[in-house]
This record gives structure tokens, C-alpha cells and sequence, in this order.
């Protein structure tokens, strides 16, 4: 974190980090996203990890409580 950042310079923080990541769409309810991360969260080692994961959407639920909130009784 730069000295000079008026918001958070002058907590003394020092972190650095590298990310990056992917994300496919392998289906049209289900992701799958792939995120590497290199940090160094203010000591001498940088620290390194990998987080996968899985997402989906359920397009029918979203269907069914769009049309409960459409009616009124």
C-alpha cells in the first residue's frame, strides 16, 4: 500500500498480491471458476493458492417465484 493512499497509507499496511483467474461456462446452469493467488500479506513469504470452484443457477425456480410476484390476489 503506497505511504501516500490518504485512505488507507496510514494503517502501515503491506500487502502484495498477484491474481488471476478463469471462469467456464461448461453448461448452461453451471460454472466452473479457477482463481490462483500469490500474496504477501506484510512478512518475507509470499504465499500461494489455488480456489476452485462450482456454481449454478436453478432457471426454473427463478421462473416460478418471477410469476408469484407478477400475481396478486
Amino acid at each position: 500500500m503506497p505511504a501516500a493512499d490518504s485512505l488507507l497509507g496510514p494503517l502501515g499496511l503491506n500487502y502484495r498480491a498477484v491474481l488471476a483467474g478463469l471462469r467456464f461456462d461448461f453448461a448452461p446452469v453451471a460454472a466452473l471458476k479457477a482463481e490462483y493467488r500469490r500474496e504477501k500479506p506484510g512478512g518475507p513469504r509470499w504465499l500461494d493458492t489455488i480456489i476452485l470452484q462450482v456454481s449454478f443457477t436453478f432457471p426454473r425456480w427463478q421462473e416460478d417465484e418471477a410469476s408469484r410476484a407478477e400475481v396478486a390476489p
